[in-house]
């Protein structure tokens, strides 16, 4: 019987190699396809990620480098737009036509003259009311009535031997006013000269009759009523 051949081992070697090439393709394909995206597709885009948006014709990047010069740049912007301001304004105020500033002065004269008007009705009324309120106190005062005057300065009980004349003298600082003392309790005094004891006598105050003993004025009526009653006895 004649022996099997045997096959040769550098064919059983390559045979047995062939997967491991085709993996080792694959993943030498999948290498070089990861390497081609990585530098032709990632990195461009997250450098433009990195260096920010564009607004308008500046880029707005979040680092916070900036190029000599951009700074200054930057600085001045904001004072040259406020300083354009006021001047806008102005020239825009220059540009209004007569008859819009003639209507804006007509409004501001209105307002003003609104304004005074309007403090001048407030002065005119605060001087009203106070003069209101004069003359209610004024009123007030006038019609409110006076103290009643006091009419009897003393009441006395007459003693023995104590006469009208001696009572005027006592209170008056006159016995000539003793007529007045008399006219006061002229009810019930028949007789000045006869008046009985313990009558109870009340003693008129000096302005009912205007008695004053340093008036020589008002001691001449006292003796003039004096006459009088003398005569009709």
């Amino acid at each position: 019987m004649e022996p099997t051949p045997q096959p040769k081992k550098s064919e059983k070697r390559s045979s047995s190699n062939f997967p491991l090439y085709v993996v080792l393709g694959i993943l030498l394909l999948l290498l070089l396809g990861g390497l081609f995206y990585h530098y032709f597709y990632y990195l461009p885009s997250s450098e433009t990620r990195a260096m920010g948006r564009t607004d308008g014709d500046k880029v707005v990047t979040g680092d916070t480098f900036v190029m000599p010069g951009e700074e200054a740049k930057d600085k001045d912007a904001p004072e040259a737009d406020r300083g354009d301001k006021p001047q806008t304004s102005i020239a825009d105020e220059q540009k209004l036509d007569p008859a819009t500033a003639a209507d804006k002065a007509r409004r501001a004269a209105a307002e003003k003259e609104a304004k005074e008007k309007a403090k001048a009705e407030e002065e005119a009324k605060a001087k009203e009311d106070a003069k209101a309120k004069e003359d209610a106190k004024a009123k007030e005062k006038k019609e409110k009535p006076a103290a009643p005057k006091r009419k009897v300065v003393a009441t006395v009980r007459l003693e023995p031997g104590q006469f009208l004349t001696k009572l005027a003298e006592k209170y008056y600082g006159n016995k000539v006013f003793w007529v007045y003392i008399y006219e006061f309790n002229k009810s019930k005094i028949a007789d000045p000269n006869h008046i009985p004891t313990n009558m109870e006598i009340k003693i008129p105050a000096k302005e009912l009759y205007g008695i004053d003993a340093d008036n020589s004025a008002s001691v001449e009526k006292a003796k003039a009523i004096q006459a009088r009653l003398n005569a009709q006895k």
